[in-house]
């Protein structure tokens, strides 16, 4: 973990884990734990090894699977799965974004007790004191004309529990 805090910072790194760590304990919730990395084009790489590091721990500690998700790889989650990376999300068509309104929902998830991590890349910097707003930013610009805002900002809340902003 110490090339994570080093990479990542450590009070966000203490906060991931801290989630993590509240879900794993927590076996009674079935809501599932949503992360959204926000990082800019050239951190991109590294952004997406930490984001499968997270999912697969995650899914091996619940004796799961880990999926990673992106535009050319729809979602296709079994019983087992417990881990999920949503690579680029912003470059989904909202016929499929719009299915994370139900896969991460708090009262009503289908597959609970499972990590949705999304990562996304914003090319100017975001204010690290306020990542649920950058987030929310770049969701709503992403798909506004297509849907109603109130929708996709439903969405942005639904999908970005812990929301983080690499820089």
């Amino acid at each position: 973990s110490s090339g994570i805090n080093a990479e990542y910072g450590e009070p966000k790194f203490n906060e991931i884990k801290q989630n993590i760590l509240q879900k794993l304990e927590d076996r009674e919730r079935a809501d599932p734990l949503t992360i959204f990395f926000l990082t800019p084009p050239s951190l991109i790489i590294p952004v997406y090894q930490f984001s499968t590091q997270l999912s697969e721990k995650f899914a091996a500690f619940s004796k799961g699977s880990s999926i990673m998700v992106d535009a050319n790889h729809p979602l296709a989650l079994t019983e087992s799965t417990r881990g999920v990376v949503v690579s680029n999300f912003t470059s989904l068509p909202w016929s499929e974004a719009q299915v994370y309104m139900q896969f991460c929902d708090n009262d009503n998830a289908p597959f609970p007790n499972t990590v949705f991590i999304f990562v996304a890349e914003k090319s100017l910097a975001c204010d690290p004191k306020r990542p649920d707003r950058a987030v929310e930013e770049v969701i709503v610009g992403r798909w506004r004309g297509e849907v109603e805002v109130e929708t996709i900002e439903a969405l942005a809340a639904r999908i970005s529990a812990v929301a983080v902003c690499i820089t």
